[in-house]
């Protein structure tokens, strides 16, 4: 009977908590006026320039973030990721055109028969083909499209963690 008793009181309790709700939060003004051109819908114009650190004039602070961005192995990594992105798109754009192929072979073959001795004879082959896919319906041109725009991501994603290494660099330092 206590055991009854016990988890009824646990369910009873359960439940009651389950339908507490979250007490609700005043929103204070902190007086701040922001100006207008902070808002999200603004695109910058100007990307931020690569050589930021030297701004601050610190010889020594330039020294470490150039080491930093030079030795860094996620760094390279992205980069060549970057290298690979923008050759994969070559690759897909290489199907806009004609594609030529050309296989030469040569064989030496030496034919033995009863009661005549060996024959000797060279093959010679050249094999010639041209294949052209028109794209009409733009299936290729879109693939290259993507694939240009993947490597402008990839770039943006490099630039960023160099901006973000350098940073990070610059933050330590000060």
């Amino acid at each position: 009977m206590q055991v009854v008793n016990i988890a009824s009181l646990v369910v009873l309790s359960i439940a009651l908590v389950g339908c507490i709700t979250a007490p609700q939060r005043q929103v204070k003004e902190v007086g701040a006026v922001l100006p207008d051109q902070w808002g999200d819908s603004e695109t910058f114009s100007q990307p931020i320039p690569t050589q930021w650190v030297e701004t601050f004039g610190d010889a020594q602070l330039n020294a470490l973030v150039d080491t930093a961005l030079a030795s860094n192995y996620e760094l390279k990594a992205a980069a060549a990721r970057v290298g690979a992105a923008v050759a994969q798109a070559r690759i897909d754009g290489s199907s806009r055109w004609p594609q030529f192929f050309f296989t030469a072979d040569h064989q030496q073959v030496q034919i033995r028969e009863a009661g005549f001795g060996a024959s000797r004879f060279g093959v010679f082959e050249a094999l010639f083909g041209l294949s052209w896919e028109v794209d009409v319906w733009g299936r290729i041109r879109v693939f290259q499209q993507a694939s240009v725009f993947e490597a402008d991501a990839m770039n943006t994603d490099y630039y960023g963690a160099r901006l973000s290494l350098a940073a990070r660099v610059a933050q330590s330092y000060f």
